[in-house]
Parts: structure tokens; sequence; C-alpha cells
């Protein structure tokens, strides 16, 4: 391995703590602290942060994987010396930037990544490593699955891919398998959790941990111990931890990760009541033996972090270990201040199904920022509190819009900004503030943030926003640009028209607000409530009346892709290799017919009915799919119940027509005129596949779970009506 890359996998990044750019209501957050009885968090002097730890990681890194991969390089004699080293640096920066490693590049975008990779390829370099690495710049930088599985195969079907580090092979395959979890993939490319398991295995026989990496050795054989792996050849796994050349320290934690994970196994996650005799006795059989380990490994090594974390998370689920959560908290803190991992165990733990409150979830999150560490994550994750608390059902906007609350989280969005390093990263902390300071109710703020970057949200910044039900970018810039000067009121006021089907007080209240509007901002929201509203006027007045469509796609809220309108009235989805979701404003109710005619790719087109939210307040839609000669219906996870009808394509470049009837809690649903689906009842996919009810108030759309690639889809036409009265439909 050549001097460069002994450098750049040895270096270490030291951050001095930055100041902090505003202030905070240090009285409140205390006062509310101690009223929950929370602890304060601390950093204990000499305790190490997550980047001492990435280090150490970094190092084991380019000595098991990127001192190979030089080698292998170096055999190659079609490669220029510059090549090899942009491909060592590639991989250095890659692996910082899949592991948000504090040292990252914080230039090197998850774009530079894919364009990096692209590069390097184009000039010879075959590689599983760098195939792997620039499948996951695809996924990070659009989503875009098909794209990141093709790099993925190319990693996995390599020639080489077998004669690899076992570690590295087992890095790549759980790489895959998270992503397509996220995805809610189940691709053919996926790997076996029995190949996981074998990777595993072979890494220990070849020597890849030193003694001093156990923890290293540990973190990485954790995907092991997932239950959908660990049943896969589980007498392997139990082989695993009895490896020989483990420390005392490696084989308590992965036997305890073991017990745990086969406790889990034989109780289920279903409801407590649910649960047979016999899984709650293997359930507790297997739980305290591993309890027992996890604390003996706690005792040869109080300095590591990893069996606190695992003792505060069984703790925050009922389990006996002896101590309450904060001694444990403590503990896991005094061997690494920012153990991030360890904070989302005590938060799972503090959810109210586990006998916690969302307002210790807030305290917690509160104690968080007070420590203003600026040079780590944790004042941070304040905001991952508040999406928590959003994501488990709590009114968010009363919530994030006490002053108190207001106030951090803005604070830490401002403080985002000050310390952004690059251009690109304080366009997209600008994003973030002026999301957050929109849900927190700070429409000044908002205003002002947003008005700094006019670029689309970043996906990582919609990703912050998804937990927040209601949301969406055009609303946030319109409304923040609206109440900042003066008309919420009367904006709120038309929403409620809205709400309550009074379309002339709304008309009238929308039009006033509009002509008050230019060079302010928001007018595009008002024009879309309008051309709502008259769509539903003509709907109710009887007859087709057509979706319209313009280049402003007034009327129409783009929820994810990239959706245009054209002149002549057509709505045109660009594949960008992920899904993709657009609805009408206006509202349909129960009892319609949507018809209309697209033209699309290999993905096929979906046609969402039914938008809007349940009873529970959660929102729903149900997806008519058209795709591969096969028709059927997806809830809002892209799940159904129902099994596919086949339907004959008409052949390209005819377009394919579809209607769809409402009725009476049915759907009926034809694909170029047959009859495909006859009152049938669209149902969810968990459980016994419950009936999914159209909201009374819903919206109709058009959605995918993924358009390909470049690839435009076009729907040319699409109108609704309301069923009379006397509406039958045919036998």
């Amino acid at each position: 391995m050549n001097k460069t890359c002994l450098l750049i996998f040895t270096l270490v990044g030291l951050t001095a703590s930055a100041p902090c750019a505003v202030e905070l209501p240090e009285a409140e957050i205390k006062a509310y602290i101690e009223k929950n009885e929370m602890p304060q968090l601390q950093a204990r002097p000499g305790a190490r942060l997550q980047r001492d730890y990435e280090s150490q990681w970094l190092k084991w890194f380019g000595r098991s994987i990127a001192m190979p991969f030089s080698a292998r390089l170096s055999t190659n004699q079609k490669i220029d010396g510059g090549t090899r080293e942009r491909a060592l640096q590639l991989v250095h920066k890659g692996i910082m930037y899949v592991r948000r490693s504090p040292q990252r590049d914080p230039a090197f975008s998850a774009d530079v990544m894919e364009a990096e990779c692209a590069a390097v390829i184009k000039a010879g370099v075959d590689d599983p490593l760098i195939h792997w690495l620039h499948g996951l710049a695809i996924y990070g930088s659009s989503q875009d699955f098909p794209g990141f599985e093709a790099a993925y195969k190319k990693a996995a079907r390599h020639p080489q891919f077998k004669a690899m580090p076992a570690a590295q092979r087992l890095l790549t395959m759980e790489g895959c398998e998270r992503i397509a979890a996220e995805s809610r993939r189940n691709t053919t490319a996926m790997p076996r959790g029995e190949e996981l398991i074998k990777a595993a295995w072979e890494s220990l026989q070849e020597g890849s941990y030193q003694p001093d990496e156990d923890e290293i050795l540990d973190e990485n054989l954790w995907p092991v111990f997932r239950e959908a792996v660990q049943a896969k050849d589980e007498p392997l796994v139990q082989k695993i931890c009895a490896v020989s050349t483990l420390s005392p320290w490696a084989s308590q934690m992965l036997m305890g990760r073991y017990l745990e994970t086969k406790a889990w196994l034989s109780r289920g996650h279903g409801f407590a009541g649910e649960v047979k005799p016999e899984g709650w006795v293997g359930f507790e059989e297997s739980r305290v033996k591993g309890i027992e380990c996890f604390k003996e490994a706690w005792k040869l090594r109080p300095e590591h972090p990893s069996a606190a974390r695992q003792l505060l998370s069984i703790t925050m689920t009922g389990g006996n270990t002896g101590e309450k959560p904060q001694v444990w908290l403590q503990r896991v803190q005094e061997a690494q201040f920012d153990h991030l991992s360890s904070f989302r165990a005590l938060m799972n733990g503090l959810l109210p199904r586990w006998g916690g409150s969302h307002q210790l979830m807030l305290a917690f999150g509160l104690s968080c920022a007070a420590t203003k560490r600026f040079d780590t994550e944790v004042p941070y994750f304040f905001l991952e509190v508040l999406r928590d608390l959003a994501r488990d059902g709590a009114d968010w906007r009363k919530v994030c819009g006490h002053p108190m609350v207001a106030q951090v989280a803005v604070a830490l969005c401002k403080q985002r900004v000050q310390d952004a390093p690059t251009p690109a990263m304080k366009e997209e902390a600008l994003m973030l503030l002026g999301a957050f300071a929109w849900i927190c109710g700070d429409y000044t703020a908002a205003a002002d943030a947003l008005a700094l970057v006019d670029k689309k949200f970043t996906r990582p910044v919609v990703v912050q926003m998804l937990p927040f039900q209601g949301w969406n970018e055009q609303i946030i810039r319109a409304e923040s640009a609206i109440f900042a000067v003066g008309y919420q009121e009367q904006w709120q006021a038309a929403e409620r028209a809205m709400a309550e089907k009074d379309l002339a007080t709304a008309e009238d209240g929308y039009r006033t607000i509009r002509a008050q509007l230019q060079g302010v901002g928001g007018a595009d929201l008002a024009d879309s409530r309008l051309a709502a509203i008259k769509f539903e006027r003509s709907l109710a007045a009887g007859g087709w009346v057509p979706l319209s469509v313009d280049p402003s796609l007034a009327g129409w809220q783009n929820q994810k892709g990239d959706w245009t309108g054209t002149a002549d009235g057509q709505l045109v989805n660009r594949g960008l290799g992920a899904s993709a979701f657009i609805f009408h404003l206006g509202r349909v109710g129960t009892e319609f017919q949507m018809r209309g005619e697209f033209t699309a790719g290999k993905s096929g087109m979906g046609v969402l009915i039914g938008h809007g939210e349940s009873k529970q307040g959660t929102e729903q839609w149900v997806t008519c799919v058209m795709k591969n000669e096969e028709a059927y219906f997806l809830d809002r996870f892209f799940k159904g119940g129902l099994e596919k009808q086949k339907f004959k394509a008409t052949p390209p470049p005819s377009p394919t027509s579809f209607l769809i009837t409402c009725h009476d809690g049915k759907v009926s649903f034809e694909v170029s005129g047959q009859k495909v689906f006859t009152e049938s009842v669209p149902s969810a996919y968990n459980g016994s596949h419950p009936p999914l009810p159209l909201t009374p108030d819903g919206h109709v759309g058009f959605c995918m779970s993924m358009f390909d690639k470049d690839t435009l889809s076009t729907i040319l036409k699409c109108e609704v009506r309301q069923l009379p009265p006397d509406f039958k439909p045919e036998p």
C-alpha cells in the first residue's frame, strides 16, 4: 500500500467546539428537565467522542479493505498512476460519506461521489468495492433504487467478489439489505441471510480483526443478529459466538446479541396479550441469559459504550438489569459522550407504549439541546425528538408551537446555518431552518431563510420533514411568505371555509389575499386553491369534469417527483428511478368515476384514489396500478391484499385507457375496455388485510412506487364525475 493510501486512512480530524450562534431559553429548559426528572447530560473529561471511534474504524478499513484494494489496482497495468490515486481517494472519502463520519469531507456529497465513481469506472477501475460505493452514491443522491441495484449486482456478481476479504463482502451485502429494507423492495439481488452469516464466519477465520479492534468486530458483525438473518442458520451463528480467537469482551457481546435476538424470536412483536405462554417462557429464558452476557461485557470493558447501550435498551423495554435506565445512560456517556445509538435506545423506551410519555421524550431532547456541544450531534438530537413525537402521533403543531420548543428548534437550525462549511450545506441548512421555523410557527424566520435559497428541498430535508403530516414544500414556502406579511388570520379563515365546503367564503378570502401577494410569494398556492374551488363547483354541477393541467400546475399538489404540466393540458412525469406522487386539490368524495389515457414506460402507471386522512388522522390512499399487463391495488406503503389480475395491453404507440368506479365502498377497475376488477374492496397488506375505505373528502391523482429513470410517463387526459343518486353499476 503506498504512502498516500496509508496517510488518508490514518489522519484523525480534530474539531473544536463551535460557538453558539444564538441564545437558548436556559432557565425554562432547566425547569422543564427538572420537572420531568430527566438527568442533565454532561461530558466527562476525557470521554471519547464518535470521531475518536471513527478514526479507529477507518484505520481498520484502511488495513483490511483499502490495502487489498490498492494491491488489486497495482496489478492492473491498464490503470495509470493518476487513476489509482483518484480511486484510493474515492474509497477513502466514499466510506466516510457512507458512515457519516465526523471527519468526512463536507464537499463530498452523494452527487460528487456518484460522479467520481462513474469517472474511475470509465477510466478502467472495475472492482467490487467501487461498484458498491457507486450504488450507495446513486441511492443517496436520488433514491434511484434500480440504479443502486444495478451497481450492487456488478459488485456482488463480479468474478473477484468471492475472493474479496470476507469483511468487505459482509459490508457490501449489509448495505444492500439496509437500502432494500428502507425502500421496501424485495429485490432478486437481495443477499440471503445465510450468506451474511457465512461472510461473518469467514471474516473471523481470516483474522480480519486485531486484538484492539474487537469493538469494530462487534459493530461489523451486528447484522448477523437481526431476526430475519439469525433464523436462517442459527447453528453457525452459535459457532460465531464461540470462536476461540474472540476476546472475552467480544465473546460476551456476541453471545448477548444472539440471546437477545433469540428472545424476541420466541416472543414475536405482537401486543403482549397476543403472545403465547411458550413465547413468554422462551423470551424470559433467553433474555435473562443475554442480560448476564452484556453485564459481564460491561465489567470487562466499561470504557466501551456498547454493552451499557444494550442494557439501557433492555431496561427501557421492561428487562430487569438490576439498574435504572439513568444509570446505564450515565455509563454510556462516561464511555462516549455522543453515542447517539444509545440516545435512540432511550427514546424508543420513552415511547408511551413502553410506559414513557411524550413529556419525557421532550425533556430528554431539551437535555440534549442544553449541552451546547455543537462540535457533536448531541444538541441536534432535539430535532430528532420532535420528529419522533410527530411519528408517534403527538399533535406536532401544539408541541412545536410552544414558545420554548419553537425557540430551541429555530436556534439549533440557525446554528446549523452558521456552522455550515460549504455553500451547498449552507443552502440545505437554510432549507431546514425554513421548514422547522414553519413547523414551529415562526413564519418570519421561515420566510427570511427560504428567501435565500430557491432550490427544491434536498432529500435529507425531505426525510427530516416526513413525520410531520400535512407538510409540503409549496405549502411551507407559500404560508411562510403569506403569514410573514400579516395575512395569517385571513388565510386561515379561508382555509377553514374551504374545509367546511363554504366555497363562496373561501373564494372571497383567497382572492382578496391573492391580490396582495404580488412580489411577496405564496401566489401559486392561492391560485391552486382557487383552481380547486372551480373544479369542485363544476363537479357538483354534474357531468364529466377534466382535471385541468397547465405549466403552473395550479390545482395540483406535487408531493414527490419531477412533474410538469404542458400548455396543451398534459401531465408529465420524468422518472427519477424512485417513487413519485401528485394529487389534485379538488375533493371528489367517495362516489365517483375517473377515466383517462396515459403512456408510460415499463414502470407502468398508478391512479391514486381516496387520498386523505383516515378517522385516526393518518394519511392514506389507494393506488390502481397498471403495469406489465397486470392490474392491482396498493396501499400507501405500496403493498396490497388482493391478487393481481391480467389484462391485454394496448400495443404502443396507442395510449392505455382506464375507467375507475368507486361506489358503495367498492371499486371497479377497467383497463383499455377490459374489466379487471368488479366491485372489489381494496385492502391493506398487513394483518388480516383490513379494507381501506375511501376518505369522505378524498382526492385523486397519480403515483407509483418507482418510475423508470429518465423515462417520460404522460397522462394525456383525465376527467372525473360524481355518481348520480340513481347510479347502478353494470353487471
